[in-house]
């Protein structure tokens, strides 16, 4: 059988667009974003390993522990210190891979993209990103499958470009041409505290904390999406921490 035919709709690029650039959307940051200074210090490491050439650094976990705002972080990040080009491209599937590529060669009026061929303005923009002295950074998120994706990712190239990508795939496929691995793990139990501490004083609600806290993290695992839905649950109900911990805890009531 086929695989199933994927259509993105993206606006015509009609104009050359101006620098620096955003192509893409990402994700808005979570409240109280914790930014986890020991994965990103893991993350530059990485980066830095290639001493003058790009690497692609590949963020490795589970569901729910927060990889596409990490990802998001250093993409807004990027764009705030005027990289020239930050392309945000879902990557669950392929064609939204290429589809976003073409555009965004049709926005910079990248040579031998002339808009007759998906796949063409694609490669022109792989060519135009090996070759450009212009800085970028392309972030790859949520790849599903590497061999599907192996022909679109971008070309190590020395000092001006970056690569961050986001998967729960763990095969060795992700690596090697310049690509590291990074795995991703839940929070730190500081981490996991200083999140909901931090969550319910913006809305001035810390009262609700009572020394519970570090023990709902743990409960749930230390997994961030797990506690944020903790911390909404909180705030909507306007429950204590000790509250939600004994809701927790008793496997007949179900939140």
């Amino acid at each position: 059988m086929g695989s199933a035919v994927v259509h993105v709709h993206l606006p015509p690029a009609t104009a050359a667009a101006s620098w620096p650039l955003l192509v893409g959307i990402p994700p808005l940051l979570a409240s109280s974003f914790q930014p986890r200074a020991v994965l990103r210090a893991a993350i530059d490491e990485a980066r830095c390993a290639g001493e003058d050439v790009v690497l692609t650094q590949v963020l490795s976990g589970g569901g729910g522990v927060g990889k596409s705002q990490l990802a998001a972080s250093y993409a807004r990040d990027a764009a705030r210190a005027g990289t020239d080009l930050v392309l945000w491209v879902s990557a669950s599937e392929v064609q939204q891979v290429i589809a976003l590529y073409a555009h965004t060669a049709q926005l910079i009026q990248v040579p031998g993209a002339l808009g007759a061929d998906v796949e063409a303005d694609a490669r022109a923009f792989l060519g135009w990103l090996a070759t450009t002295s212009r800085r970028w950074l392309v972030v790859l998120d949520d790849v599903t499958d590497p061999a599907e994706l192996a022909p679109w990712w971008p070309a190590v190239h020395s000092g001006v470009g970056w690569v961050l990508a986001t998967t729960r795939r763990k095969d060795g496929r992700l690596t090697g041409q310049g690509r590291r691995k990074v795995d991703v793990d839940v929070y730190s139990p500081a981490e996991a505290v200083a999140y909901i501490e931090d969550r319910l004083a913006t809305d001035i609600l810390t009262h609700l904390l009572d020394g519970s806290q570090e023990r709902i993290a743990e409960e749930l695992g230390f997994l961030p999406l797990a506690i944020g839905h903790a911390v909404a649950y909180l705030i909507s109900q306007q429950m204590t921490c000790a509250d939600y911990l004994a809701l927790l805890q008793n496997p007949e009531h179900s939140l």
